[in-house]
């Protein structure tokens, strides 16, 4: 969009979780506090933050009055800036939308509100932990149900009180009128106090008493997950440490993303596991859990506080596609694939090519193929590539799947006049498919990504989303390619080419 005009304008916030209203602005950001302020033509607004490595977190700036159209990016503590958004995907949604970004160090950052164009007009910023929609109706009062009656509940102002005694018990409370969730992000706040042996943790997918999926943590600082279907128990991760962890620590927050059937998990905000299962698969309630040791006379009591629940955007049923992606090694680029919707939590990074090479002085696209002829249907494919041409003509190089043989397949290319494009190939013809331009690549150098899922293929080129092909859902081997539109030589180098599969 426009170019971002500077301003030091002091900012107007809002300080109450309810109930938003126009008040004297702080400079530092806060999770699930809503801030509202005046943006004039040609200003912009920033906000300083601090996240984990790991940590999934969201951002959404609406317009609530004026023709405000606003813009939000993120810069690093060194002033890059790592991501942005100006539409959630327009013209559906015009707000600016990042969804379950995770930005990949520990850092103090900048968030920057600007207008596109001379828009002006008021506006109100969220940033939400796991995904970008607070859902209603979830907190620690209401008809919550136990699922054994030795297990007392008590509802207070602080929170929601769990206590549970007698030698190797466990039992789970939910409530009985909550929402159920598909995709969601849930944390809790917990105080627990007791024996040594206690154990703790969240529910998720939890369909009544005996069926849920069990995230729990005990005095020692392992966790585990666990799955419990009509009361029959099933170790998915058994009991394990992790350095982020302080054993004995009493008070300390926890939180669980869904996404289909990948689960990640995390203890004050840093994750500690990633695990997929594919055997509770509905929709159900966010509960929480306790259990105490097997010596006689154990009792633990809990204090849960602060839950709250965030689940995904949605378009006509659908995640929205993310505009912009964090560009990063394999195994970061398929968490963000994963926490953004892209991709399956059983998707595994399955080939990895750290560098080839594929040169040609003919019209039309000279292929080389990868790994050694497996096939893939659903996947993400991505490679870093340069150019080199002996003159200035239409030339890139590209990305190929779905190949069959020699005249079936489908190519992602980038040409060095800044062209970007996905077709698919039927003996001599090619579909037009996609089709952009952009400006021309500095040292003739591109990142290309294909996700290829549900029949379809969505394009990035340098993170930023090109648009999406309707495909043919069938497996197909993968190379890399020079793409010549006149008969000059070119040599097309490819650095970390990657699958991601599953």
């Amino acid at each position: 969009m426009g170019r971002i005009a500077r301003s030091t304008l002091l900012l107007l916030t809002m300080v109450l979780w309810l109930g938003p209203s126009l008040a004297q602005a702080q400079s530092a950001l806060e999770p699930y506090t809503p801030v509202v302020a005046q943006l004039a033509a040609g200003e912009q607004h920033t906000y300083t933050f601090r996240v984990t490595d790991t940590q999934p977190v969201s951002f959404i700036a609406q317009a609530t009055q004026g023709d405000l159209d606003p813009s939000i990016s993120i810069s690093n503590s060194s002033g890059e800036v790592i991501i942005s958004n100006d539409d959630a995907q327009y013209p559906q949604r015009t707000d600016a939308l990042l969804e379950a970004v995770t930005l990949l160090r520990t850092d103090q950052y900048t968030l920057t509100v600007s207008g596109y164009g001379s828009s002006a007009g008021e506006y109100q910023l969220l940033w939400l932990n796991g995904y970008s929609t607070l859902a209603d109706g979830i907190s620690l009062d209401g008809n919550w149900r136990g699922s054994r009656d030795e297990l007392t509940i008590d509802q207070a102002d602080e929170g929601l009180t769990l206590s549970l005694a007698g030698p190797d018990r466990s039992a789970t409370a939910y409530r009985a009128d909550g929402a159920a969730f598909s995709d969601a992000f849930a944390q809790v706040r917990v105080q627990v106090e007791g024996t040594d042996g206690w154990v703790v943790g969240l529910t998720t997918r939890q369909q009544d008493s005996r069926t849920a999926y069990r995230f729990e943590l005990d005095d020692g600082g392992l966790w585990r997950f666990i799955a419990q279907q009509n009361g029959e128990e099933r170790i998915i991760r058994d009991w394990t440490s992790h350095p982020a962890i302080v054993p004995g620590a009493s008070e300390f927050d926890l939180s669980l993303l869904v996404s289909e059937d990948g689960y990640d998990f995390f203890y004050n905000q840093s994750q500690i596991g990633h695990l997929f299962d594919d055997q509770l698969t509905a929709p159900g309630r966010f509960g929480l859990s306790i259990a105490t040791p097997s010596a006689i006379g154990s009792e633990v009591t809990a204090v849960f506080q602060q839950l709250r629940v965030t689940t995904p955007a949605l378009i006509e049923g659908r995640r929205v596609i993310p505009q912009q992606l964090i560009l990063s090694s394999p195994n970061n680029m398929g968490r963000e694939l994963q926490r953004r919707g892209l991709a399956p939590g059983e998707a595994v990074v399955s080939l990895t090519v750290s560098e080839s090479f594929v040169e040609s002085s003919r019209p039309g696209v000279e292929r080389v193929m990868l790994g050694r002829g497996a096939t893939f249907g659903e996947f993400a494919l991505a490679s870093t590539l340069t150019w080199t041409a002996t003159e200035s003509a239409m030339t890139g190089c590209g990305l190929i799947f779905q190949a069959q043989d020699d005249t079936r397949y489908a190519l992602a290319y980038a040409d060095q006049q800044g062209g970007v494009g996905v077709s698919t190939r039927t003996g001599e013809e090619f579909s037009p498919g996609i089709f952009d331009e952009l400006e021309p690549p500095l040292e003739s150098r591109r990142n290309l990504l294909v996700v290829v899922r549900q029949g379809q293929a969505l394009y990035y080129v340098d993170g930023a989303y090109v648009g999406a092909v309707a495909l043919e859902p069938v497996a197909g081997t993968v190379g890399n390619a020079v793409v010549n539109f006149d008969p000059i030589r070119t040599s097309c180098q490819f650095r970390d080419t990657w699958v991601f599969s599953w």
